[in-house]
């Protein structure tokens, strides 16, 4: 899994530094579009203007994608969710 590193930029909802984006089930580099998810609060994201995440929900994650990445973009949010309640 390569890390691409992007503009810094933070979490619309939980402040956490944003700097890199990994790929679900490639290594392509993030473009304007693609979804995301912040890995400390579990924020589903899109790529905006210059690669800056927004904050969207998860029906606009399930509206953009296939049911069967839905259900892995799911299982991922779940584990992040569950990490960070385990440490709260």
């Amino acid at each position: 899994m390569t890390a691409h590193r992007l503009r810094e930029a933070a979490c619309p909802i939980c402040k956490t530094k944003l700097d890199a984006a990994t790929g679900l089930r490639n290594d392509a580099a993030p473009k304007v579009g693609d979804l995301s998810m912040c890995a400390r609060c579990g924020q589903p994201l899109r790529f905006g203007v210059d690669l800056m995440p927004y904050a969207v929900n998860l029906d606009t994650v399930r509206g953009a994608t296939s049911a069967t990445d839905f259900r892995a973009y799911c299982r991922v949010r779940d584990a992040v969710l569950a990490r960070k309640h385990a440490t709260n």
